[in-house]
């Protein structure tokens, strides 16, 4: 947590609008609404916090900085480790007031746990071990927004609109969108069972799908007909991007000038 507020401290691009009582008062959010039965109470000079029996309350600074920030959540998340008795783990419990903090920036600036990250790096990678499938939450259902054409998915039958109701042995009914991507995902050559609810099918459809390399094709280019006029789609930002948009111009221009 001291690293990144110093970062944000010296490298965020409006250094004067940051708010450090308004970050305080966001991760204060955050970590009360994961952690019961803690509460925290924020006064003009202090932090009011009981859980249970047991107080602490810590010494603020008028105004609070950004700077301000890494010793007070030293305090405070030091006490919770001593009364939490939940199951989130002691880094978790940081970044869950690092995420509240950085809520309060900007719509660009975001807090990325590492399992999140993880997942980012893989897509900007632009090949990984999975099915096929492009997935969302829709109607508050884990859905299929389109299956990959020539994947194991595709190969399977799995359409979009299915909602997947079931992976492995786990209901997805309160899986988080990441938490199904990690478990779709795996070793190229290794298993994993969906089940999924189709419109009009009267039970559930069980499908056993083998992982294969699964290879995002991130630019696309067609010659509008008729014209010398190239049209360049970027489906999706990831590290080839570039060479692959190089690649498509080149193709354009084997036809003649465009």
């Amino acid at each position: 947590m001291s690293r990144a507020l110093h970062f944000i401290a010296n490298n965020y691009v409006e250094p004067e609008s940051l708010d450090g009582r308004r970050m305080m008062h966001e991760a204060d959010r955050i970590l009360q609404g994961n952690i019961p039965p803690l509460v925290i109470r924020e006064r003009e000079r202090k932090l009011e916090t009981s859980a249970g029996e047991r107080k602490i309350e810590i010494e603020l600074a008028n105004p609070v900085r950004v700077d301000d920030l890494p010793s007070i959540y030293r305090h405070l998340l030091g006490f919770i480790k001593g009364t939490y008795q939940g199951n989130l783990k002691e880094d978790e419990r940081e970044q869950l007031a690092l995420e509240g903090m950085v809520e309060t920036l900007d719509p660009h600036s975001n807090f990325l746990s590492p399992k999140i990250y993880n997942e980012f790096k893989i897509g900007t990678k632009g090949n990984f071990g999975g099915l096929g499938i492009v997935i969302g939450m829709r109607d508050g259902y884990l859905s299929v927004i389109a299956p990959l054409e020539g994947t194991p998915a595709w190969k399977a039958g799995i359409k979009a609109k299915d909602r997947i109701v079931q992976i492995g042995e786990e209901a997805t009914i309160n899986m988080s969108l990441t938490e199904a991507v990690e478990r779709l995902r795996g070793p190229v050559g290794s298993k994993v069972t969906v089940a999924v609810h189709r419109e009009g099918a009267a039970e559930p459809l069980h499908f056993s799908l083998t992982r294969d390399l699964i290879q995002i094709q991130s630019v696309a280019g067609v010659m509008v007909k008729g014209k010398r006029i190239g049209l360049l789609k970027m489906k999706n930002f990831q590290e080839d991007t570039f060479a692959e948009m190089r690649k498509q111009l080149e193709k354009f221009r084997e036809s003649g000038p465009l």
